[in-house]
């Protein structure tokens, strides 16, 4: 959870004004509880993952994957990745993967340099398909209204492709909308995790 708004306040370098004024995360009424971070901590946090030691981000890392029971470590739940922390990210990155057993790295960024380096691990943020350009990757197009965002890619329909902080839906064969649970989708390989021939 990374500082909202752009930059110098926030981590949004890349977001559009749509996306400024209609993210869910803004609107606290509806979204998850547990994710209504104070913008001072997300500032500590940002700060933190900016600064601190790599190896002492990875055990924090770990201790706090291992107390929330998942394997999973979500990229960007609010905020984003600025161009000139881009290294800094992909350090981090590395040494989780080297690091903590198991962990499986998601999220979604704007930033296309990172998403370039990390396609297996980044969807990446445009507003209408026709952004996508023939580009091979995962996309994630919002839908500010019902706050989700379809996964696209240019060479297959994404099962389980849209996505939201709520719920999914399942675009294979019947449309199926299921409370949201990322461990469920990555056991199907469905939505954020469909990452089919992506390089």
């Amino acid at each position: 959870m990374f500082p909202i708004g752009k930059p110098p306040e926030g981590t949004c370098e890349f977001a559009t004004e749509d996306c400024l004024r209609l993210c869910y995360v803004l609107d606290d009424a509806e979204y998850d509880e547990e994710m209504v971070i104070p913008e001072k901590e997300k500032k500590w946090i940002y700060g933190m993952f900016r600064d601190a030691p790599i190896d002492e981000l990875v055990t924090k890392i770990n201790n706090e994957l291992d107390g929330l029971q998942t394997p999973i470590l979500h990229w960007f739940g609010s905020g984003d990745c600025l161009s000139k922390d881009v290294d800094r990210i992909s350090n981090i990155i590395e040494a989780v993967e080297d690091g903590i057993k198991g962990v499986v790295q998601m999220g979604f960024t704007r930033n296309v340099i990172l998403w370039r380096r990390y396609k297996g691990i980044f969807a990446l943020t445009i507003e209408e398909k026709r952004q996508a350009n023939k580009r091979e990757g995962l996309f994630s197009i919002p839908n500010y209204r019902k706050q989700t965002s379809i996964m696209y890619n240019v060479r297959y329909e994404v099962r389980g492709g849209v996505c939201g902080p709520v719920s999914c839906k399942d675009r294979t064969g019947e449309i199926i909308e299921h409370a949201i649970n990322c461990k469920t989708c990555l056991r199907l390989k469905a939505g954020c995790f469909d990452r089919r021939r992506i390089k």
